[in-house]
């Protein structure tokens, strides 16, 4: 120990004497070592490979970083070996560059998208008619944990995530280390979230038995494998305030942040697989529109950019681990992280917001069929697919006279009748026109003869009820033109084509 403090001294010496002879930045960078870190350098000299005043050598050695390190968390406080690295970058003339305007456009980007997309989502439900479920839901849950995935990112910005280490302070790196933590567990939980919402989904427009046992199979293998794989991320130091305090991490003891990395990369990459592989099947055999096909090639083309950006991460995450610059190597891995995110919004989305676009191609009006006009008082009914036996009968009551053909098909009863043997026998009841408007419903009639059928009609009595074997009148078919306005011209020609008969 004191023929290293004698190096140091010795080194110290010689540093202030190169000085003179050196520029003003390296003189500068020399005093602003402490002791303790040239204590180290004399230290670890010999297994660097480079001689005591040799700066471009030990510039250039790719390890001298890793084998100082320890001596520096040793000997130094941290504010001490942030001293030093920023003595270091100065003399071996590093880089200051950063992405900071990239990440911070990244940070609104990623973190504006979710809010449009549920935005979008929710219109178009509301526009279409259709009522809110558990997908919706879900993804609404998701989309407000981007609000404050957002903010925690600008503010892990702020504090110099995207800078070289050794252009911040200890404090700033605190920062960043706890940031980065949050960040970690919400984005694990938005993204377990929104995979949820596409399954559900799923649930909600397939009506296959097969696929929702999937779905379901799939669900509670996502929740099986995410939810400790979120746990062992929050706890994996011990204590866990080690997870970005520098300090409390001399002493802590950790799981292996590169394996958890990893194995949630893998998940994630299998998973989204499954996600977009499952109504493949379904959709295959399917014959549909092409505005639907569009959709639904939407749907997959953005669920593949999201299993493209998943792999991406793989070779980005060494940069997470990475002790020398750790908070300039993780950009890349953070970047993708927040694309991913943003992008698995828009696929949840984008099956929903049909009836919004439709809306919108409309000029911002439902499209509706032909509403009709009832006589003076100049109202309009709009017409559906379902109308209903009430909705008919106060379209014929708000006309002032018929139009076109009608057919009408009387079947009454009396005490002892019999079937008319040429029945018009039919499963509607009526149609006819309103104003050069079509209303009622068209079904089809048929003609079939009865076995035998006893008419007995008084001739003095018009008007009157005529009875039958079988207790039931002959059904007549009366034939109307726009004469015919009301129900005495109706009965006149019933009580005539029964004289007839008789």
């Amino acid at each position: 120990m004191f023929w290293h403090r004698a190096i140091a001294i010795a080194l110290c010496a010689s540093a202030f004497t190169l000085s003179a002879a050196a520029p003003d930045s390296t003189a500068d960078a020399l005093a602003r070592i402490p002791p303790c870190g040239l204590e180290c350098i004399a230290e670890k000299l010999p297994l660097i490979g480079c001689g005591l005043l040799d700066f471009e050598c030990q510039c250039n050695s790719k390890n001298s970083t890793a084998i100082l390190q320890p001596c520096l968390l040793d000997k130094c406080t941290f504010d001490e070996t942030f001293e030093i690295l920023r003595a270091q970058a100065d003399l071996c003339n590093r880089p200051h560059d950063s992405y900071t305007r990239l990440m911070m456009a990244t940070a609104y980007v990623t973190g504006i998208i979710p809010v449009v997309a549920i935005a979008m989502r929710f219109a178009s439900r509301w526009v279409g008619g259709n009522h809110f479920w558990w997908d919706d839901w879900i993804h609404l849950v998701s989309a407000m944990l981007c609000v404050p995935l957002m903010v925690c990112f600008i503010l892990n910005v702020d504090a110099g995530v995207g800078k070289h280490l050794w252009d911040l302070t200890y404090q700033r790196v605190y920062d960043i280390g706890l940031w980065t933590y949050i960040i970690t567990i919400l984005w694990a939980v938005e993204m377990l979230l929104l995979k949820y919402s596409i399954l559900c989904l799923y649930l909600r427009i397939f009506p296959n038995i097969w696929l929702k046992r999937a779905v379901f199979a799939f669900m509670a293998f996502t929740a099986c494998f995410t939810l400790p794989l979120i746990f062992t991320a929050a706890i994996r130091c011990n204590p866990v305030r080690a997870q970005w305090d520098l300090e409390a991490a001399k002493t802590a003891k950790c799981l292996d942040w590169l394996i958890i990395l990893k194995l949630s990369v893998v998940y994630e990459i299998i998973a989204e697989v499954v996600l977009f592989a499952l109504p493949v099947p379904i959709v295959l055999k399917l014959q549909m529109a092409t505005a639907k096909k569009i959709e639904l090639l939407m749907f997959f083309g953005v669920g593949l950019l999201l299993i493209g950006v998943a792999i991406a991460r793989v070779p980005f995450l060494k940069g997470v681990v990475d002790q020398s610059d750790q908070t300039y190597t993780i950009v890349a891995s953070s970047m993708s992280t927040f694309i991913a995110s943003g992008l698995g919004h828009v696929c949840a989305a984008v099956p929903t917001i049909q009836a919004l676009i439709r809306f919108v191609i409309n000029g911002f009006k439902n499209k509706t069929q032909a509403a009709s006009s009832y006589g003076q008082s100049g109202r309009s009914y709009e017409s559906s697919k379902k109308k209903s036996y009430r909705s008919l009968e106060d379209k014929k009551s708000a006309c002032s006279s018929y139009s076109g053909a009608t057919f009408k098909v009387s079947k009454q009863r009396s005490k002892d009748g019999s079937k008319d043997p040429y029945r018009l026998s039919t499963q509607n009841f009526t149609r006819f026109e309103c104003d050069g408007d079509e209303v009622g419903e068209e079904r089809s009639m048929e003609l079939q003869p009865a076995e035998t059928f006893v008419t007995k009609h008084t001739s003095g009595q018009a008007g009157e009820s005529q009875s039958h074997d079988s207790g039931e009148q002959p059904a007549t078919v009366v034939v109307s033109s726009s004469v015919l306005e009301d129900s005495a011209s109706d009965k006149a020609i019933l009580d005539r084509e029964y004289v007839k008969s008789t």
